[in-house]
């Protein structure tokens, strides 16, 4: 049973961010400019983390730095190691499962998906240049930063 919730947890790590699309039908009555729509996104994704468990936000931090091979295997010592805040780190999991229902559900973050989808980053590679050098500039953006690296991966 141990080990099931492990690899659960360790699967919702994994599969969640990367893959959860942000482009939905855009919101046609305001037109933001990129950096408008970056600082939307940052303050989102910094509401989204702040309650989680402090491992789930180092182990992102890892898969970024060190790659997913070690941020898992450290994760999962920490887990090993730290028994007790499993139930914890599986309650920040399921937040993390649900990206964008999460977002959507946070003062200020409903039409999130709809202003980012007017960015049209999916058709327009100078739109995604643009949004990884204005994340990388601002300074409270470290989050939207990896997951947006990890979203674009291919």
């Amino acid at each position: 049973m141990k080990k099931q919730l492990l690899y659960l947890i360790i699967g919702l790590a994994l599969f969640s961010f990367p893959h959860h699309n942000l482009a939905q039908e855009p919101d046609s009555e305001t037109q933001y400019t990129n950096e408008e729509r970056i600082d939307m996104l940052c303050g989102c994704v910094n509401s989204l983390m702040t309650d989680l468990h402090p491992q789930i936000k180092e182990m992102v931090r890892e898969m970024d730095a060190l790659g997913e091979e070690k941020a898992m295997e450290n994760f999962t010592k920490y887990l090993e190691e730290n028994p007790g805040e499993i139930e914890q780190i599986m309650k920040d999991g399921k937040t993390l499962e649900q990206f964008d229902q999460s977002l959507a559900e946070i003062d200020g973050c409903s039409n999130l998906n709809k202003i980012l989808s007017d960015a049209n980053l999916e058709d327009n590679p100078l739109a995604e240049n643009e949004f990884k050098e204005l994340l990388e500039t601002k300074g409270n953006c470290e989050f939207a930063q990896i997951f947006f690296k990890m979203g674009t991966k291919e």
